[in-house]
């Protein structure tokens, strides 16, 4: 699902619909770069997912 608005209604809305357990958020900083105009693009990926998915994710990343 792709949400595009102000961040308040995005997480409002994310949260409402997805997240069992609200406290569990993984973010995700990512940077493009356009090579043809040098313009950087900036942003975040949240990812909202339940309690055994999360503890998946933390340890492939070492972080459990």
């Amino acid at each position: 699902m792709l949400v595009i608005d102000m961040s308040t209604a995005v997480l409002a809305s994310a949260f409402g619909e997805f997240a069992p357990d609200p406290d569990s958020v993984l973010c995700v900083e990512s940077e493009f770069t356009l090579r043809e105009t040098d313009l950087n693009l900036r942003g975040f990926f949240l990812l909202l997912p339940d309690p055994a998915s999360l503890q998946v994710m933390l340890r492939a990343l070492r972080l459990d």
